[in-house]
């Protein structure tokens, strides 16, 4: 073989073929490569979403989003995150938007951006400075599987209702190729609640009775603020009150029952505030009307009256309540249950006339009096003065002088022998004859006077006191306590009657000489 000379221009020519195809054959297998790998790249996997998708927040409420992205097992390196909400209802500051380095994605590329409801993040996993098992850096730096790329503190507004914040088109998580990785974009959906007004009526109260003109009263509360409650009555016409009274949360209604019937009603007060305008909260209560007082009023006493006395009011009302007595113009005494009555002690009244007032009230307050004018008499008769006439053993007569009375006559007596009323009926006389006694007794008596008052008012006389004759000695046939002529007398006068047995001195049915020798014994006795 010759030797190899570059100054052989055969040589040179075979040299260059050489180099060509060493060289050309490595580039085309790269070309071919280039253009056989986009065939060969599988399907984009990178879901970007929203934690949570679905959530409840009330007004001036806080909402946490999380934004995250779930590659499985494709390699990413950086997201470009584009969101957009309803400012109307949500707000968002970028210091509402947590660091990069409490996410996976621990750098900002830029930093977020929040303007006019638009949100743009873009952040990225940085190359470590050190690599594993010796490799040389720059070594490589991507993520897996479900990862944060950043959390969002959202501010509920007061307005409420359904909102949403969506992920743009345009968001995208690059895969370590630098290629676009994004197979889904989901957005979140929430609700923006408003707990509604509380509301209740304090006055009328339930089952209440009412009259005239009242204040209805309902006391409303929200967080948002009451911004007016609506009065109605029965569903009628509707009365509204935007400003609670000073100090409290109560509004109010001025309602005047005048213009309804005098029956049952209901009253509704409605709360709104700056979200409930239609279905708000209600309150109801269900009162009485009554604007008819109590009629035919009356009351029952004596014209005149004395001692301890009941008095007696009825009155006409569906709805009575109770009824007041008074005596002229002295405290009032309140019975609450029929039979309406006053016991009234008349000894603390003068002797003299009075007006008793009994009220009537109904369940509404409404009043009706009435009057009746009576005489207070506790003023017995005059007393009279009592004396007595022994008239025989048996008998006693009493006498006294007439008693008077101004206020009740006419006056009658009764008479009391030792505490006990011996006359069957009251006396109009002014003496009495006492029989039927006990020989040498001694008697007390009192005169009682009497007014004509229906419980009479009494005065008693003085105690006058008597004692009647002894029985008459054997053969004392006049009663004069001597056997002397005078009885001889009668013994001849009434000789052998057995009907008149005045001397019959031996009690045998006649007068005869049994009764004369008894006498004639008895002689001077």
């Amino acid at each position: 073989m010759n030797d190899f000379s570059f100054k052989d221009p055969k040589n040179l020519i075979a040299l260059f073929v050489i180099v060509f195809v060493l060289i050309a054959i490595p580039l085309t297998v790269i070309s071919l490569n280039s253009t056989r790998e986009p065939s060969s790249h599988a399907a984009n996997t990178t879901a970007i979403y929203l934690q949570p998708a679905t959530a409840n927040v009330n007004v001036n409420g806080n909402l946490d989003v999380q934004v995250r992205e779930n590659s499985n097992t494709t390699q990413v390196t950086t997201a470009d995150i584009t969101l957009t909400y309803d400012t109307t209802k949500l707000d968002l500051t970028t210091a509402n938007i947590d660091a990069a380095s409490t996410s996976n994605f621990t750098s900002d590329a830029v930093a977020p951006s929040v303007n006019a409801g638009t949100v743009n993040i873009v952040r990225f996993v940085p190359q470590p400075t050190t690599c594993p098992n010796g490799v040389t850096p720059p070594c490589p730096a991507f993520l897996t599987g479900d990862k944060l790329i950043a959390t969002l503190h959202f501010k509920a507004k007061t307005v409420a209702g359904a909102t949403a914040v969506n992920v743009g088109a345009t968001s995208v998580v690059y895969g370590s190729s630098g290629g676009d990785e994004t197979s889904t974009r989901t957005g979140g959906n929430y609700t923006i609640v408003d707990t509604p007004p509380t509301i209740s009526i304090t006055s009328p109260a339930a089952s209440s009775f009412q009259k005239g003109t009242i204040s209805a009263i309902a006391s409303a509360t929200d967080n948002l603020g009451v911004t007016r409650v609506d009065f109605s009555v029965d569903g009628g016409t509707i009365t509204s009150d935007t400003t609670p009274d000073p100090g409290t949360s109560n509004y109010t209604y001025s309602l005047n029952t005048t213009t309804l019937t005098n029956a049952s009603h209901t009253l509704t007060a409605k709360a709104f505030d700056a979200n409930c305008t239609t279905a708000c909260p209600t309150a109801t209560v269900t009162f009485t009307v009554d604007n008819a007082a109590p009629t035919a009023v009356t009351i029952t006493s004596p014209a005149k009256v004395n001692g301890t006395v009941t008095l007696s009011a009825t009155a006409t009302d569906t709805n009575l309540d109770h009824i007041d007595f008074k005596i002229d113009s002295g405290a009032t005494t309140t019975d609450n249950s029929s039979p309406y009555q006053y016991v009234w002690d008349t000894t603390t009244a003068t002797n003299a006339s009075h007006t008793i007032t009994a009220t009537a009230f109904d369940k509404a307050g409404n009043s009706t009096p009435a009057t009746q004018s009576v005489t207070v008499d506790n003023q017995g008769p005059s007393a009279p003065t009592l004396t007595t006439s022994v008239i025989s053993q048996s008998e006693i007569d009493l006498s006294w002088t007439a008693s008077t009375d101004a206020q009740t006559p006419p006056v009658t007596y009764d008479v009391y022998r030792s505490g006990t009323k011996v006359n069957s009926t009251s006396l109009s006389t002014t003496t009495f004859a006492d029989t039927g006694l006990s020989a040498a007794t001694p008697y007390s008596y009192v005169i009682r006077a009497k007014d004509a008052m229906t419980v009479p008012n009494t005065t008693d006389s003085n105690t006058a006191s008597a004692t009647t004759k002894n029985p008459p000695k054997l053969g004392d046939i006049n009663g004069d306590f001597a056997v002397n002529s005078q009885d001889l007398a009668i013994l001849i006068a009434t000789w052998g009657s057995s009907t008149d047995l005045r001397a019959d001195i031996t009690n045998d049915g006649k007068v005869s000489s049994a009764d004369l020798a008894l006498l004639i014994s008895r002689w001077g006795t």
